[in-house]
């Protein structure tokens, strides 16, 4: 058994010992997440014929997720995310082989009246205005934006990275 293996084995129990222990009147624990599977077909330039296509993440990269939210006090509440990545087309996780498992997001922060401090894997600060201001939204399918921003030539080397 693989250390990613070990660790994602461990991690999930933990999860799931913590969400069972903290279920309480005071404990908000959330399942959420995005499928997203599209057909269509696809000619490729320069050539005369067409391919029928079924694909993930046409539109959004699909994943899985738990969010966790404990009521301290009336000030003061803890809160935690873990988010995964996943290929429905294939049944495969993460968005590409090799990929960190939780990827998307693997945070705990403390949460007050003025605002919310996180700890760990979060979203890239440049992702979500570059989706909330793009008419393709998050897809690295169909929209310029996204593909050369983050997997572009030398002349975006600076922003090339994880939008997760």
């Amino acid at each position: 058994m693989t250390t990613t293996n070990t660790l994602v084995r461990y991690s999930g129990a933990a999860t799931l010992v913590l969400a069972a222990s903290m279920a309480k009147a005071d404990t908000e624990v959330e399942m959420h997440g995005i499928i997203d599977v599209y057909g269509g077909a696809h000619n490729p330039l320069g050539e005369d014929r067409w391919t029928g296509k079924l694909s993930a993440g046409g539109k959004d990269t699909s994943y899985w997720g738990i969010s966790a939210r404990h009521q301290v006090n009336d000030g003061l509440a803890v809160v935690g995310d873990i988010e995964a990545f996943f290929r429905p087309d294939s049944a495969e996780q993460g968005r590409f082989d090799g990929d960190v498992f939780f990827a998307r997001n693997a945070n705990v922060g403390v949460e007050t009246e003025y605002g919310t401090v996180r700890g760990g894997r979060v979203t890239a600060p440049l992702f979500l205005p570059m989706v909330f201001t793009n008419p393709f939204g998050g897809s690295f399918e169909f929209s310029p934006a996204n593909y050369h921003t983050y997997a572009g030539g030398p002349q975006y080397a600076h922003l090339v990275g994880d939008s997760g």
